[in-house]
């Protein structure tokens, strides 16, 4: 829930991908 965040969220680990974007729990 925390690497699956908005990039708002602080929840990017990685590249700011889909799956950076799309909040995914």
């Amino acid at each position: 829930m925390s690497k699956r965040n908005s990039p708002s969220e602080g929840g990017v680990t990685g590249p700011t991908t889909v799956e950076s974007v799309v909040p995914r729990t």
